[in-house]
């Protein structure tokens, strides 16, 4: 028996767990893990790691990306959330780059989001990787065009205006300017837009700064004229976006002069017809070959990639239509149940 309790006594007997034989990296690996996703209570997730034990919250606070997200859930108290910036300012040198506000709901702009932006000293950040918005419903959205929420001098690398609920409210009120929300956030790189209702884009300024804009799932859209004041855009993306045919009818042809990459996906009405686009690479997306795309892609010979859907009828005018093509990836159904998708590189001849 003593030469039992002998040997428990000795360091090397004592079982360790396997947590605690990786190294740092890789704990660093599994804390980010374990915070990343779209909740919003990450901060509530990452800040159990500074009590297990010393090593664990040194390596914690040397993991930036744990700590660089700031949501701000407006369901809750607003003072909870002033607390919680002013410990992750104390935890950590540099404030967080990457601010979500969710549950907007009316009201809100003017009074609570104002305030706590004062309070956390955003009006004075020189940059953001990520501002989100997520309205309770996108009736609400003409709020953020609000004076006295901008960020005149931050560059923002991707703004994203989002809703829970995309209610069409077009019998009750004329269109949203998107023109309102860039005049108040001038400095975005990239305008991302889901769940959004009745919105239009009027060429009143010339936007410099945005390189890429993606509208996704959202309703009844007025893209034209408007988009034409993006004039170096490089990247325009739209999916499962509906686009009202008396905006697209009532507009002469508009020029985007440094689009690279055009990517459509089931979006009904888009203006095939009315965009020059001279500097276009390649044209992608889950939308069928039709007439006016066809059109497009004859008026556009320095389309090097192609990845769209074909129908039977109509494969051999696209063939035609786009002999100068490089990269051809075509899809399409067999029955109306079996997809098929096929690549070509036709630069090998």
């Amino acid at each position: 028996m003593d030469s039992i309790s002998e040997a428990a006594a000795e360091p090397e007997s004592i079982v360790v767990h396997p947590i605690q034989r990786c190294n740092d990296d890789i704990l660093s690996i599994i804390f980010e893990w374990l915070t990343r996703d779209h909740s919003t209570r990450r901060i509530h997730r990452a800040a159990p790691l500074l009590k297990v034990c010393r090593r664990w919250r040194q390596v914690a606070l040397q993991t930036p990306e744990i700590w660089r997200h700031f949501d701000i859930d407006l369901v809750c108290s607003i003072p909870l959330f002033r607390k919680q910036w002013d410990w992750l300012v104390s935890m950590r040198p540099v404030a967080p780059d990457s601010i979500h506000f969710y549950n907007i709901k009316p009201g809100y702009v003017n009074h609570a989001l104002f305030n706590l932006w004062s309070h956390c000293g955003i009006f004075s950040l020189e940059k953001i990787t990520l501002l989100e918005f997520l309205f309770l419903r996108s009736s609400t959205l003409p709020e953020i065009a609000n004076p006295a929420i901008a960020l005149p001098n931050t560059l923002i690398d991707c703004l994203w205006v989002n809703a829970i609920v995309c209610i069409n409210s077009y019998s009750t009120r004329a269109p949203w300017e998107i023109d309102q929300l860039l005049e108040r956030f001038p400095h975005v790189r990239y305008l991302r837009l889901t769940r959004l209702s009745n919105f239009s884009f009027r060429p009143r300024n010339v936007l410099l700064n945005t390189t890429y804009l993606h509208i996704r799932k959202c309703v009844d859209v007025s893209i034209l004229p408007g988009l034409s004041s993006f004039v170096n855009l490089e990247k325009l993306q739209i999916e499962y976006t509906t686009i009202p045919e008396r905006s697209v009818v009532l507009t002469t042809t508009i020029r985007l002069p440094a689009l690279r990459w055009l990517s459509i996906y089931e979006s009904p009405w888009f203006p095939w017809t009315k965009l020059d686009c001279p500097s276009l690479h390649a044209v992608t997306g889950e939308e069928s070959v039709s007439d006016p795309m066809i059109q497009f892609l004859e008026r556009h010979p320095h389309v090097r990639e192609i990845d769209l859907y074909v129908k039977k009828y109509i494969f051999a005018r696209f063939v035609r239509a786009v002999p100068h093509v490089e990269i051809l990836t075509l899809g399409g159904y067999i029955g109306g149940l079996v997809e098929w998708q096929t690549t070509t590189d036709l630069r090998s001849g």
